[in-house]
């Protein structure tokens, strides 16, 4: 296998297009990805707020769906659920990570809210702008400040506002309803041109299913802001993974 050669497999909620396409384009050359689906662990109307470990592998379809990838034979697995590691924290990480390795027959498994925490927490010393997707509950906000260790009046928190039309729902069911379709790159970086942009040094984007990476390059050139996503973070660390572990076996 030549150096970045590699199979990254995603895990990604039955109708979210986001992190899959965003992976695609940001993956590092030669490496393919390939991602297994399993069902949204949210009733309609349900405000997620974090499942057992129990539940999300075995009635949403996730422990099929890590098996899939394992036989399609993929050298890590990314799962892209965020809002579980904000409400589960790093031992929701952890205890999934080890579970979902085993299932994997040892193909390591990272999930996309640690891959983000870690990028975030390299960066600890910079101000952070974070866009918080219209999804996102007020519960929601405050897990995520908690999970990032974000700094009260130094890192900086804004929600990406919808265009109108979208105040008929209910704020958990936006995603579901459609509006992870729109969101886009230019009205992006047009809220953000609102926040003092000049002020921050890091852009932080949560949510997986959110678009931004249209973005990054305009908002790099023409505010400074690095951006970190939930989907760039996690595709680096799947690419770190698959490394390590390639180069454990070559060593054995």
């Amino acid at each position: 296998m030549s150096p970045g050669d590699y199979r990254l497999g995603l895990l990604v909620i039955h109708n979210d297009p986001v992190p899959e396409a965003e992976a695609w384009l940001s993956r590092p050359v030669w490496t393919t990805v390939h991602t297994a689906r399993f069902d949204t662990p949210r009733a309609p109307g349900e405000e997620f707020r974090g499942k057992s470990l129990d539940y999300l592998l075995n009635a949403s379809g996730l422990r099929r769906s890590i098996r899939h990838l394992a036989d399609l034979g993929v050298h890590s697995i990314g799962y892209c659920f965020a809002s579980s590691s904000l409400f589960g924290g790093a031992q929701f990480d952890a205890e999934f990570q080890d579970v979902a390795t085993e299932i994997a027959g040892g193909i390591p498994v990272v999930t996309s809210g640690r891959a983000l925490r870690e990028a975030v927490a390299e960066r600890s010393s910079q101000r952070k702008l974070v866009v918080i997707p219209p999804w996102f509950s007020d519960e929601t906000i405050d897990a995520l400040k908690k999970y990032l260790s974000l700094r009260p009046g130094v890192d900086t928190t804004f929600r990406y506002e919808l265009p109108a039309g979208w105040t008929t729902y209910e704020r958990p069911d936006l995603f579901d309803a459609g509006a992870r379709h729109a969101v886009n790159a230019d009205s992006l970086i047009a809220q953000v041109a609102l926040q003092q942009p000049d002020k921050h040094d890091v852009l932080v984007i949560p949510g997986g299913g959110m678009h931004s990476l249209g973005a990054h390059q305009l908002l790099a050139t023409r505010y400074g802001l690095e951006t970190i996503s939930a989907n760039g973070a996690l595709v680096n660390a799947l690419h770190s993974a698959a490394a390590h572990a390639a180069a454990i076996i070559r060593s054995t």
